[in-house]
């Protein structure tokens, strides 16, 4: 089963929570709330992966694994989403 991983941080100034960097090409989201931000990625994380299968990116068909790294000052979390790819 592939993994794919997204970096999120706190981007104090504009007060969001930034997804800002991503071995899912294409991925970039921002929301006021971490909740808020899982689900915008649980949105499109599946959509840029089944577009990357046609780029070259070796992902099987079904479900992947989405490896969420928050960092909150000194603070590192670590979330898991099972993504189901959309079928064509």
């Amino acid at each position: 089963m592939a993994t794919f991983w997204t970096l999120v941080q706190r981007d104090t100034e504009a007060e969001v929570w930034v997804a800002d960097a991503s071995n899912i090409p294409g991925l970039a989201a921002e929301a006021r709330d971490l909740p808020a931000l899982y689900q915008a990625m649980e949105q499109v994380a599946p959509l840029l992966v089944k577009e990357n299968l046609y780029r070259g990116m070796n992902v099987p068909e079904g479900v992947v694994h989405h490896e969420i790294v928050v960092i909150d000052g000194n603070k590192v979390v670590r979330e898991r989403q099972s993504l189901t790819l959309p079928r064509d």
